[in-house]
């Protein structure tokens, strides 16, 4: 890559200890780590997850080790919207294939955590059998806003992180100028100003989502003559002649 653009001899590529830089072979443990994150063959991208997992383990532990003997509620709160989310930018920044063992790794640390908090077996209640389909199993996972605990599968939700994350950072990457029938244009992937403009480079597929054009959603709702209506569970549409919806008026 040096040869192709200088650019890349600014960019230094790590090893991991105990590999001499001068030698070392890609597939022995090199690469590079970009914004918190691993990137390089295959040994060294384990090597930092690793490091990154037992990281969040050791956060975790320290809050747990710290409430758990003075208030149960407020370690349980701090499990639910901080410990297990610590490893969230790295679900949305990695490939499933790389993070999901170590996002299954860290849900059993989580559940552990729980069950001294909570004083039930919550890894028996998520893993084993006939448990998750349990009262208490449902509620570990279900959502807080729906009388749950709120701890979601971690590894069950990687491959929506890791699109998440793709779609928000492809519109930020690296912008470049193109012109087209006189028409400078830049950005990732521009868009054609016609619809049969074409540009090299640009990938259809993803234009729907590389679009950042904020849409005014009034142009969406026809039906301005109703109230929205706050349900416990829910927002529902209330129409002003409540007296013609026995079903909304008593609610």
């Amino acid at each position: 890559m040096t040869i192709e653009d200088e650019w890349f001899s600014g960019v230094k590529i790590g090893t991991i200890p105990g590999l001499d830089p001068e030698t070392a072979q890609y597939g022995q443990g090199v690469g590079m780590m970009v914004n918190g994150q691993p990137r390089g063959d295959d040994v060294y991208k384990h090597y930092h997850m690793d490091k990154i997992t037992a990281i969040a383990e050791a956060t975790a532990q320290r809050t747990v080790d710290v409430l758990a003997n003075h208030s149960s509620q407020g370690a349980l709160g701090l499990i639910r919207f901080s410990a297990q989310t610590l490893l969230n930018y790295t679900a949305q920044a990695n490939p499933p294939a790389l993070v999901v063992p170590y996002l299954e790794r860290y849900q059993k640390f989580i559940d552990t955590l729980l069950t001294r908090v909570t004083g039930l077996d919550c890894l028996k209640l998520r893993t084993e059998g006939d448990n998750k389909s349990t009262l208490g199993g449902i509620r570990l996972t279900l959502k807080t806003s729906w009388g749950g605990l709120g701890f979601r599968s971690l590894a069950g939700v990687a491959q929506a992180a890791y699109v998440g994350g793709f779609i928000m950072a492809v519109p930020r990457m690296n912008r470049r100028r193109t012109t087209t029938n006189s028409i400078d244009r830049t950005g990732f992937w521009p868009f054609p100003d016609l619809p049969n403009d074409t540009i090299p480079g640009s990938c259809k597929i993803l234009r729907p989502f590389l679009n950042s054009t904020i849409n005014n959603i009034d142009q969406f709702h026809t039906n301005t003559t109703g109230k929205v209506k706050r349900d416990r569970f829910k927002f529902c549409f209330a129409p002003d002649n409540l007296h013609n919806c026995p079903s909304l008026a008593a609610a």
